[in-house]
């Protein structure tokens, strides 16, 4: 570190705090500090106080309050206090810091990176959250907040000194990033982001997430900090390459299973659950977006991190996806059930008239709506999911691989999480359009075995979901807007009266079909939490396929 050169930058960031150039970074570490140095003890008063200070990032948390993917039960938020009272004090603070992340983002005048750098420290963040909550004894707000703060210095090298900023880029195309920023600023933005945040007196546990991220770091540390130290890194490192649109696809898939290969002493899963993270990351945003009423510059990242997660060239060619409703980001007083809005925004490519049917779990172009109907709701068990992905995860690690055992274990676990009477897996035959019924449960299970039941080239709520690689909510199957459009085998009153179908995909197209359901119709509300879970199991059952196509 060239400590005249450092002292200088530092020192350039520091009366750039102290002014009104950057209201939110100040505002930030303040929010950080008095959060992670209080929390054992700061009241829900000074919690409220502290979020109301900034009337924008009130009413916008208020207002995320407010969704679905918050606030399931739909009780109304007029309050900071209420808000913290219902969702809860830890999910405040990584809410507060998204919606200040945003809002520099929105703020700034050297647009493109800063806005860039924002979102970047926003998805860290939110990747880190859910490999946190997920896979690992992390708490996910304080993974959430190691990993956002690891973009602190370039967020301020980007707000206060962007000319240079420019010129370490140059020189990068020539050095190692590190070394084009010491020689232009005197340290690396990592390193100055722990220098300003060193002086607030921010918690040591914070603070050991500021430092680089080798083998010999780690080798040091005690495990806890160091899985943290490894969560925030790759989240960050995840997230840079996702977002960087000259890496094309080829380039995209090889670094990122690196990526897993680098980390896999401290972060224990498959390069196949790299699309689960970015897809539910993309919803994530995609939720901000939507409640916040956020500029197309979020939508553009959205956009590039949904293209990833499906295995596609990250392009902008499909921006008009992005203008649809989310539903998690609707207030619940609008809604009797998590489904989307209306298909008005239909994919141009749509050619013929398809059912008004379903709920997207993922954040995919959403199928026309169905009201649910007034139905006992089901009850969804996420541990029965937790505790199944540790267990086909085991499987995984086996020298051999059973796969009809692996799709079994998959299948009844869905079925169980979702406390449901019949469970299906279908396969498609040689030609790839006819699916048959081999796996399951269940009074109508035991109609179809063995038939082809399931088509991927008709019309039918099935035959869209595969062709689409979209999971399908239908509540009711007597709904006269999709009566038509379920077979025989489902319809009401002779077979099932509400499912949900997931499709199971690969980059060579869909390889099974997962169809869990009830004999009446059902209420059935999904959150983002429940979907993500959900595409991990299921992610697991094209490992173990590649698997074992290896070793036969």
């Amino acid at each position: 570190m060239s400590s005249n050169l450092a002292a200088h930058t530092i020192e350039r960031v520091t009366t750039g705090l102290n002014s009104d150039q950057a209201p939110c970074l100040p505002e930030l570490v303040q929010l950080i500090h008095a959060l992670s140095a209080k929390a054992l003890n700061i009241s829900v008063a000074e919690l409220a106080d502290l979020v109301q200070k900034d009337m924008t990032v009130m009413t916008k948390v208020i207002a995320a309050a407010n969704t679905l993917g918050y606030n399931p039960s739909g009780v109304p938020i007029a309050t900071v206090t209420q808000a913290i009272q219902v969702i809860g004090f830890e999910r405040i603070q990584s809410l507060a810091m998204s919606l200040m992340f945003i809002r520099h983002a929105e703020n700034t005048q050297n647009a493109e990176e800063q806005r860039a750098t924002a979102m970047l420290a926003l998805s860290s963040g939110l990747v880190a959250q859910e490999i946190a909550g997920a896979r690992f004894d992390i708490d996910p707000e304080l993974a959430f907040v190691a990993a956002s703060l690891r973009n602190f210095g370039r967020l301020l090298i980007t707000a206060f000194m962007m000319k240079e900023y420019e010129e370490a880029k140059v020189l990068a195309r020539d050095m190692p990033d590190d070394e084009a920023y010491r020689q232009v600023f005197g340290l690396t933005p990592l390193e100055l982001g722990r220098e300003l945040l060193s002086s607030s007196n921010l918690p040591p546990l914070i603070l050991e997430t500021l430092r680089e991220c080798d083998p010999r770091t780690l080798d040091t540390m005690r495990s806890a900090d160091a899985q943290l130290l490894a969560v925030a890194e790759f989240s960050v490192q995840i997230c840079q390459l996702a977002m960087n649109r000259s890496v094309n696809l080829a380039e995209f898939e090889r670094d990122s299973r690196h990526l897993v290969e680098r980390f896999k002493g401290h972060l224990t899963f498959a390069p196949e659950e790299v699309s689960s993270l970015l897809n539910y990351t993309s919803e994530r945003l995609n939720q901000f977006t939507r409640c916040f009423g956020v500029a197309g510059f979020a939508r553009d990242i959205v956009n590039v991190l949904r293209r990833r997660s499906q295995h596609q060239e990250p392009t902008l060619s499909h921006l008009h996806s992005l203008t649809r409703s989310d539903p998690a980001a609707m207030p619940p007083k609008r809604r009797t059930s998590p489904a989307p809005l209306p298909a008005k925004d239909a994919t141009p490519a749509q050619k013929t008239p398809e059912p008004a049917s379903a709920a997207a779990l993922d954040a995919h172009p959403p199928l026309p709506k169905t009201e649910a109907p007034a139905a006992s709701p089901v009850v969804l068990d996420a541990q029965i999911w937790t505790d199944a992905l540790k267990q086909v995860t085991r499987e995984l690690g086996l020298p051999d691989v059973d796969l009809p055992r692996v799709q079994q274990l998959v299948l009844e676990a869905v079925r169980r999480g979702f406390d449901a009477s019949e469970a299906m897996l279908f396969l498609p035959e040689r030609d790839q359009r006819q699916y048959s019924a081999v796996q399951g449960r269940g009074r109508v299970f035991q109609e179809i075995r063995g038939e082809r039941a399931v088509r991927s080239d008709d019309n039918s709520v099935f035959g869209i979901c595969l062709r689409r690689r979209e999971n399908v909510v239908i509540h009711n199957t007597s709904d006269p807007k999709i009566a038509a459009h379920v077979p025989h085998w489902c319809a009401a009153g002779r077979g099932l009266g509400a499912f949900v179908a997931m499709p199971l995909h690969d980059t060579s197209g869909c390889f099974a079909l997962i169809v869990v359901g009830w004999l009446e119709p059902r209420q059935i509300p999904i959150t983002p939490e429940h979907s993500s879970l959900l595409r991990s199991l299921l992610a697991l059952v094209g490992a173990a396929r590649r698997q074992a196509a290896l070793l036969h």
